[in-house]
């Protein structure tokens, strides 16, 4: 397992690639994400391309959040397509394996209707992702989704046995609403990427903490990981009010870093 860490992609990314290598993380993951609804991004695959040379660090994912890939509005649809395509194409540009998605809603809690549309998208962009040597993976939860519940996981896995995915144990708590531990033993042999960051519930809310400052029990994920062989990127996700701040990254990531390392052969 490599350690690598969540950037935005409208950060520093030279910067923090430089900084990556400087304290030994071996992957980035890009992200593109806005809870806004986005009217573009800007992908500047040679801009990264060019940042990654003579660097020992590698672009691990790409990922796309917040965005409806089956909406119902033809034209949200087709931006949605679009932004994923562009999300696989940089991936395939700097040579990074994974592109990560969503696998949007067409109509809420019609599981059915939703596969039917869910697959013919599906086959759309694995073949796409096939075609530039990128694979696909989808994350759980983050709205508009299907893979909302353990329950429509387990459809989700049994209707399309390539269905490849990303796990968080703290987002199987909050959009599975399942135990992190079963979570991870039943979806981890799908799993192609990792993110992990850590939550602490107290009695007037909770705090978003560094990887080891929380409630998940690190060693019984990585047990799990061993277990079933998993062989990934495990990228810290500074997240929170405080922590997701780009000023707070250096010092959410080195703590996260510091616990997890350890962990690792």
């Amino acid at each position: 397992m490599k350690i690598s860490f969540m950037l935005p992609w409208n950060q520093d990314i030279p910067y923090w690639l430089q900084w990556a290598d400087d304290h030994g993380i071996e992957g980035v993951e890009l992200v593109y994400a806005s809870h806004d609804a986005p009217t573009s991004y800007e992908f500047k695959p040679d801009e990264i391309k060019a940042a990654l040379e003579g660097k020992k660090v590698k672009v691990c994912a790409t990922t796309m959040f917040w965005i409806n890939s089956l909406a119902k509005d033809s034209e949200e649809r087709a931006r949605a397509r679009e932004f994923n395509e562009n999300v696989i194409k940089t991936a395939s540009a700097i040579g990074c394996p994974y592109a990560i998605l969503g696998t949007g809603c067409y109509e809420p809690k019609n599981l059915e209707k939703n596969i039917e549309e869910f697959r013919k998208e599906h086959e759309y962009l694995v073949k796409l992702g096939e075609s530039m040597d990128v694979q696909i993976a989808y994350h759980i939860g983050h709205n508009p989704t299907i893979a909302d519940s353990m329950d429509a996981m387990r459809v989700l896995m049994r209707e399309f046995p390539d269905l490849k995915l990303k796990l968080d144990p703290v987002g199987i708590i909050r959009n599975l609403k399942a135990d992190p531990y079963y979570g991870m033993q039943i979806l981890g042999p799908r799993m192609v990427h990792m993110h992990i960051k850590d939550v602490l519930r107290l009695s007037d809310g909770e705090i978003e903490p560094p990887v080891g400052l929380g409630e998940i029990k690190w060693n019984n994920i990585m047990a799990i990981l061993y277990e079933q062989g998993y062989d990934g990127y495990l990228a810290i996700e500074p997240h929170g009010p405080k922590w997701g701040k780009i000023e707070n990254y250096a010092t959410y990531i080195t703590l996260a870093k510091r616990h997890i390392e350890p962990l690792i052969v």
